[in-house]
């Protein structure tokens, strides 16, 4: 099965030939959700109202903490919600049903590649509008204010020249002279800020702002040495972490491709928080925020890399 994940900020595409759809409990798909009930023979079922209840154990290989699944029926039939919880009943995912179609059509291109991508333009462009529509908004009313408070300002000057006329006038020629070389002064400094504005937004571009660390490690597990270098494309961060769990983690900005990159990858791949893993063979790849991370060892099991992997996807990695 050939299993197509897209990433749109980055104009690139991995292409994996996996199961995994198959072979791992899915909270948001209702076959996988059905398959879990019956594959369990000790499932719970209670009765709550005019509502139901159903209890199974769930199949989340790189995540042993995950060890049933709590799913919620209305007196319709229809699944209002799923829950995956650990062992001590805690849920650690939680999905909601407010609507379902049990016939829904699709174009016959709505699953291809290119449409995918096509919906992603029209998605940032209407997100594009929208922002340059509230910036005009804020703009137009700084104006209105601005005008109102200069027009009241040269009606208390012209009243003042009425009374003062000559000595005005001296004090206003003065004035202008002031105002004129405060404008010029202002106008290269804003000219300046604006330089040094847009070559400081250039630069954060392509650097890591902040060292982010692993918020668990295995136990006598820690850091022993962190190294930054310059890449053609920006940096890398290389962490070194020592013990009896020993790995190494790189942090490296990311490229973005100038056409559509379709990226053939050899491995399975798990959902570590809000993005996707790539799982190699004693190693761990992905990527979040602008920032590509891998992650390397001969001694940790992929379940305890995926772990380490996940204190930190949840973290914010650049400003």
């Amino acid at each position: 099965m050939c299993v197509i994940v897209v990433t749109p900020s980055l104009n690139k595409s991995f292409k994996f030939q996996s199961d995994w759809p198959y072979n791992n409990s899915q909270v948001y798909l209702l076959n996988s959700i059905l398959e879990d009930l019956k594959e369990d023979e000790a499932r719970e079922f209670k009765t709550k109202g005019n509502d139901y209840f159903f209890s199974s154990v769930v199949n989340y290989p790189n995540n042993k903490s995950l060890v049933r699944q709590n799913v919620y029926i209305d007196k319709n039939g229809k699944i209002t919600k799923t829950e995956v919880v650990d062992k001590d009943g805690n849920a650690q995912i939680v999905m909601k049903f407010n609507k379902i179609e049990y016939h829904k059509k699709f174009d016959k291109n709505y699953f291809e590649l290119s449409s995918l991508l096509e919906m992603n333009r029209k998605n940032d462009s209407k997100k594009s509008d929208e922002v340059e529509n509230n910036n005009v908004n804020e703009n137009s009313n700084n104006n209105t204010n601005s005008n109102s408070t200069n027009n009241q300002g040269t009606n208390t000057t012209t009243n003042e020249n009425a009374n003062n006329q000559d000595t005005t006038t001296h004090n206003n020629n003065t004035q202008n002279n002031t105002s004129d070389s405060q404008n010029t002064n202002n106008t290269n400094q804003n000219n300046n800020n604006s330089i040094s504005q847009e070559s400081t937004n250039t630069e954060t571009t392509a650097s890591i702002n902040d060292i982010v660390y692993p918020m668990y490690l295995p136990n006598n597990t820690y850091l022993t040495s962190q190294e930054k270098v310059s890449t053609k494309d920006g940096e890398r961060l290389i962490l070194t972490f020592g013990g009896d769990s020993s790995f190494i983690l790189v942090e490296e900005t990311s490229t973005i491709s100038d056409d559509n990159l379709v990226i053939p990858v050899s491995g399975e791949f798990d959902f570590l928080a809000d993005v996707i893993g790539v799982i190699g063979t004693h190693s761990l790849s992905w990527h979040s925020n602008g920032i590509d991370y891998y992650m390397a060892s001969d001694i940790i099991e992929t379940a305890e890399l995926i772990d380490i992997a996940r204190s930190i996807s949840v973290l914010p990695v650049s400003k």
